[in-house]
């Protein structure tokens, strides 16, 4: 009975740790990253499985990459950034990580000719079902040194916005 309880409290806790793990993964870029601010194109999409939703585009979203084939989709892309006034935008990009400075890493997910559409995992935007999200023309994101990205706020014009809600008001 006893070694029953046992395997119990090591199964618990490695659950536990597992658990620990993914959420300190998901949100290490959020607690150390360095905070950039991209331009998007924000759509309103619903989908009845995963709820209410905005699905963004970025400037950086599609890049022309010269000598591109339907063999590098798949393949990680690191966008190097650079700082034009209150915005981040693409100065360059490799396929290694680079060393220094500021980039995003992104995932090529299609080729149409020389122009690449990259996905960095901060497409996608989710609140409750019932709110009223303003329209938004920038996105404060944190990223980590790998490059790893997360949404931190949505702004409009350098200002956070405010998703309304039925009964209550909430900023991103």
């Amino acid at each position: 009975m006893n070694k029953n309880y046992t395997k119990l409290i090591i199964f618990i806790t490695i659950l536990i740790l597992g658990f620990a793990i993914a959420m300190l993964y998901l949100s290490w870029p959020r607690l150390t990253g360095k905070t950039i601010v991209l331009r998007t194109t924000p759509v309103d999409p619903f989908d009845i499985l995963r709820g209410q939703y905005m699905t963004i585009r970025y400037e950086i979203s599609s890049v022309n990459i010269n000598d591109l084939s339907e063999g590098d989709i798949g393949k990680s892309i690191y966008i190097i950034l650079k700082k034009d006034n209150d915005f981040y935008t693409m100065s360059s990009y490799s396929f290694d990580k680079p060393e220094s400075g500021d980039f995003i890493k992104g995932k090529i997910e299609g080729v149409n000719g020389n122009n690449a559409v990259i996905n960095y995992g901060i497409e996608q935007y989710f609140f409750e079902r019932g709110a009223y999200v303003p329209q938004f023309n920038q996105v404060e994101v944190k990223v980590s040194s790998s490059g790893a990205a997360r949404i931190n706020r949505l702004l409009i014009n350098g200002e956070e916005i405010v998703i309304k809600y039925r009964d209550k008001e909430w900023t991103s």
